[in-house]
């Protein structure tokens, strides 16, 4: 065989050795595919008397034959090994695919089957983090029109920022003076953060709201806020109870009636208080799987919400919801279920880190077509990043100069 020809050879590198065993493996596989209709077809290949197949097609294929490639086209062996190594790039398109969105879910348009791009279109799915908003790739995606998981309907511009809107600016709402009563009384606070206004009021508006925030950058006070004013209680899913724990002993601390419902906790004294008249609790906290496994909690829901005291529900780390997040949670896809029910109650998705596949993942599984986005940037003006060459005696020196 070709390859066994190289191992004679000293001085081969190994890398260049591999190589060869790799472009001959692909070779042989290609020769087990059953002949359909046609021959072989040609393209560029370093053993230029090898049928070999485009990478954008494995059918009309036929057997290739290995028994040309050989020394007959007067190349030396060292020129067929440095054409070899050359084509190494152009070798990993026979094997190496293209990622691309998953037709199969529905919400994401199905790729061309067209091996070039048409002009204003791509074959590839956008799937990273964003600096600056403005450059994030506008991905479209099949997302329901009505409010119900799984219908089709067109949602184009996953990265608008409603924030920008006027129409949600200032202090000249019903709610207003409330709030901003509250905001300073409760919280303690003065002034608000870049999109934190604008996205209290159209939560108090009864808007569903996707709040894209970095680590710190306040998205808890975007439903905490709303929670204290007007009446009804805001049912809160967040994936993990010493999260829920520590963000109860929070509001506690700030004289906000919190609860949480979990198996160590008196889930007796906060029933009662849910099906009261007037009920004391304004935040109430749960897991996605005490959402997707508690008949008891569904009806103290059902109850709220026919009194009229189902005020939101909100999903803090939203990623968990999309099989695309690094952080997928299956109970969470069942949160669907609180749209299908309760179709009038407005959603609020929070995360820190959603690509934009994953953000339009969110969106579908939990059955809000048009919400209102608020996004920061999650570029840190407090930080400032230095590229400097290492030198192995300079380097705690170096580190320690940085901190001074």
């Amino acid at each position: 065989m070709f390859h066994q020809l190289f191992y004679k050879i000293r001085n081969v590198p190994s890398t260049v050795i591999r190589l060869l065993e790799l472009r001959l493996k692909v070779v042989q596989q290609l020769g087990k595919v059953t002949t359909l209709h046609g021959g072989a077809q040609k393209c560029s290949s370093p053993f230029t008397d090898v049928d070999a197949v485009p990478a954008t097609s494995t059918r009309n294929v036929t057997p290739p034959s290995t028994a040309r490639a050989t020394m007959s086209n007067g190349l030396s062996l060292s020129a067929k090994i440095k054409q070899v190594a050359s084509s190494e790039k152009r070798l990993s398109a026979f094997f190496v695919p293209k990622k691309t969105s998953d037709i199969n879910t529905g919400y994401f348009k199905p790729q061309s089957t067209s091996t070039q791009a048409q002009p204003g279109t791509s074959l590839t799915m956008p799937d990273s983090e964003f600096i600056h908003d403005s450059e994030t790739q506008q991905c479209a995606a099949d997302l329901p029109s009505n409010g119900a998981a799984g219908t089709s309907g067109k949602f184009f511009g996953p990265h608008q920022d409603d924030g920008a809107s006027a129409r949600l600016k200032g202090f000249n709402f019903p709610h207003s003076q409330e709030m901003r009563s509250k905001f300073a009384s409760v919280f303690g606070l003065k002034e608000f953060r870049h999109n934190q206004l604008e996205a209290i009021n159209a939560a108090l508006l009864g808007e569903d709201c996707f709040v894209l925030m970095p680590t710190g950058g306040g998205k808890s006070l975007c439903y905490q806020l709303p929670s204290v004013v007007g009446r009804g209680v805001t049912v809160v899913i967040s994936p993990l109870k010493s999260l829920i724990q520590d963000q109860v002993q929070k509001m506690v601390a700030l004289d906000i009636p919190a609860a949480h419902l979990s198996g160590e906790s008196d889930n007796n004294s906060v029933y009662q208080d849910l099906y009261r008249a007037h009920p004391e609790t304004c935040l109430l906290y749960v897991t996605p799987e005490k959402v997707s496994a508690s008949g008891r909690l569904l009806g103290a829901l059902q109850s709220l919400h026919k009194r009229g005291l189902l005020a939101r529900f909100v999903v803090d780390e939203a990623h968990c919801v999309s099989q695309w997040g690094h952080d997928f949670r299956p109970d969470y896809k069942r949160l669907s279920v609180l749209r299908e029910k309760f179709k009038d109650v407005p959603l609020m998705a929070l995360t820190a880190t959603a690509t934009p596949r994953v953000r339009t993942d969110i969106l579908h599984q939990l059955g809000m077509p048009r919400p209102l986005w608020f996004l920061q940037s999650f570029n840190r003006p407090n930080l400032r990043y230095e590229v400097r060459p290492k030198s192995g005696r300079s380097v705690l020196k170096t580190i320690v100069e940085l901190l001074k």
